[in-house]
């Protein structure tokens, strides 16, 4: 089984959608909208998937409310740079400075993102197994 490369992943759909997603979450509120809930998952089951309150977390990290940000989801805090960096790759100076440097780093780079993938698994399973707060 061959283990993707962080270089790989990128280009430039993913570096707009970064983008966008920034931009949403400075114009939504932290809060989200009540409880009208996008995720499948949880409208299916009632429980929260792996990642429900991400948006809810970046959001509130633009909005400087890091508390309510780690209440909806602790791993906002490791996307939000992340998506700083792939909007910031829209720029064509920084684009070949970053995956140059991604290229050059690749031997540490995708290791730490794979085992960020398997913390995030590991959270989603703890989630549902002790509940949507279970880390406050």
């Amino acid at each position: 089984m061959r283990f993707y490369s962080v270089k790989d992943m990128l280009g430039l759909p993913l570096y707009i959608f970064a983008g966008l997603a920034l931009m949403a979450s400075i114009l939504l509120p932290p809060s989200g909208y009540g409880e009208v809930s996008v995720c499948a998952f949880k409208n299916a089951t009632g429980r929260s998937c792996f990642g429900c309150g991400m948006t809810r977390g970046v959001t509130s990290i633009s909005h400087i409310e890091p508390e309510m940000a780690w209440s909806f989801h602790p791993f906002a805090f490791l996307l939000w740079p992340i998506m700083i960096l792939l909007a910031l790759s829209l720029i064509p100076h920084f684009r070949r400075g970053f995956e140059r440097q991604l290229s050059a780093q690749d031997h540490w780079i995708t290791p730490v993102f794979w085992s960020g993938a398997l913390g995030f698994l590991v959270f989603g399973v703890a989630r549902l197994i002790w509940g949507e707060t279970f880390w406050l």
